[in-house]
């Protein structure tokens, strides 16, 4: 059963709580700049843009590029690294998040530029 779906604008070193359902949070709980212990963050680095999941813990996966994404992709996915690196994130590339809660997210890149990345989000319960 999907928990929440919409937009999200990640900011470059900035973190947001994907399992967060507060009715003002529209914008995901973000946090600048302090944003380990959320779920999922986004920073620009020489090397290139990174996507980084929970604390140190290995939470997020790549996917393989799609026609379409859904649950049993994340439920699948291998969760071996705490983070995303390019060239998997690029537009309609995809990677799933295991929160700190236990749900699977999927984060969906559509718009991306060199100082933030917008995603379309899909939080299971």
């Amino acid at each position: 059963m999907v928990r929440r779906h919409g937009d999200l604008q990640m900011r470059a070193w900035t973190g947001y709580d994907l399992d967060s359902l507060a009715q003002s949070d529209l914008d995901w709980r973000p946090t600048r700049d302090a944003w380990k212990g959320q779920d999922v963050g986004y920073q620009t680095l020489p090397t290139g843009k990174q996507v980084v999941g929970v604390d140190a813990a290995p939470s997020v996966a790549p996917l393989k590029l799609a026609s379409s994404y859904g649950y049993q992709d994340c439920v699948d996915a291998p969760y071996n690294d705490v983070k995303v690196v390019e060239p998997n994130i690029e537009r309609n590339h995809a990677f799933c998040v295991r929160t700190s809660e236990g749900r699977y997210a999927l984060l969906q890149v559509k718009l991306l530029t060199q100082a933030d990345i917008q995603v379309e989000a899909t939080v299971w319960e």
